[in-house]
């Protein structure tokens, strides 16, 4: 079955034979385009409109909202502190490392010299 408002027919008059041509030439379908454009005006106000409703709640903070945003402020500084003491703990320790290292190594380098007095 062919749908009339996407084909455009042309009749052609025959040869001398008396057989007629028709020939059907396919066109873009006009409600099919208008559907699209339909279907995206639509698209665009129902995100429209969703924006609307996203961004419409109010924009100033409760009073809850600030008390928890002064305990997270605080937490957040608490931590802050608490990673400055753990990174001066860290380099005492790996300052108190580094020295009981270098006492090994004299210790080692002093017991390879008596090693090397006693002949061994």
């Amino acid at each position: 079955m062919i749908d009339k408002g996407t084909f455009f027919c042309y009749y052609a008059r025959g040869s001398n034979d008396g057989r007629a041509s028709v020939i059907f030439l396919r066109l873009p379908n006009p409600g099919g385009i208008i559907m699209m454009i339909q279907r995206g005006v639509l698209y665009a106000c129902l995100l429209l409109l969703l924006g609307m409703v996203l961004t419409s709640c109010s924009s100033s903070p409760s009073v809850e909202e600030l008390r928890q945003l002064a305990e997270l402020k605080d937490q957040v500084s608490s931590l802050q502190r608490e990673v400055s003491s753990k990174e001066q703990l860290k380099n005492n320790l790996d300052k108190e490392v580094a020295d009981k290292n270098a006492r090994l190594r004299k210790c080692n380098d002093d017991q390879q010299v008596v090693r090397q007095r006693l002949g061994r």
